[in-house]
């Protein structure tokens, strides 16, 4: 039984074979399983259902366009969150990255990634109020 499945009675994950690997205290765990590396995600005590899944729907749209952002796994049962106690948690496919050093390569990068990030966030649903708001 895999942690997921152990906390909610649900099943998030992806194949039948999954067990979660707890790293991290700080609300982040990695969990691996022979395919995949996943990141599951302990949201706030204070963090609302709206706000999760509008954090989700921004996700999906920014993925869409093209931005390099980590996916949210469904369930089974379609949810892609639950609660546990307190707190929701989500299950996310784990993006590999490197750390910035600074070079000219990765400024470059960093600027196109950046313009990117801007063009799709004009496309995002809800953009006219998530502009207002910030």
């Amino acid at each position: 039984m895999g942690f997921v499945e152990a906390v909610s009675g649900e099943r998030l994950d992806p194949s039948p074979d999954f067990e979660a690997t707890l790293f991290s205290p700080a609300g982040r765990f990695d969990a691996a399983s022979d395919k995949e590396l996943f990141l599951l995600r302990k949201y706030g005590a204070k963090r609302t259902e709206e706000q999760i899944k509008l954090n989700h729907l921004i996700l999906s749209s920014l993925n869409k366009e093209g931005v390099n952002v980590p996916e949210v796994v469904q369930a089974l049962n379609g949810s892609k969150y639950f609660k546990y106690e307190d707190s929701y948690w989500a299950l996310f496919k784990f993006i590999e990255g490197v750390h910035y050093k600074g070079s000219e390569q990765e400024l470059a990068e960093t600027g196109k990634n950046i313009a990117l990030l801007h063009k799709a966030f004009t496309k995002l649903p809800l953009a006219e109020q998530i502009s207002e708001n910030s």
